[in-house]
């Protein structure tokens, strides 16, 4: 058998199965990667967060090629 007849072969509800683990086990078990963050983001965190509660926040990113650096 060719691979391609030997993956066309296998029940669908183990590729469901394999399916389902591939996303719920990440979810249950994350692996923890360290996530840099400039220090542009830093500085919009820090003056969204420094707002009085209820205060109203229309944050837009816009992005082209023309705009990058």
């Amino acid at each position: 058998m060719k691979l391609l007849e030997k993956l066309q072969s296998i029940d669908r509800r183990i590729i469901y199965l394999i399916l389902a683990l591939s996303i719920i086990l990440p979810l249950l078990f994350p692996i923890g990667f360290p996530v840099d963050t400039t220090k542009n983001t830093q500085d919009v965190y820090d003056q969204v967060n420094a707002l009085a509660p209820g205060s109203v926040v229309l944050l837009s990113y816009d992005w082209d090629a023309a705009s990058a650096p």
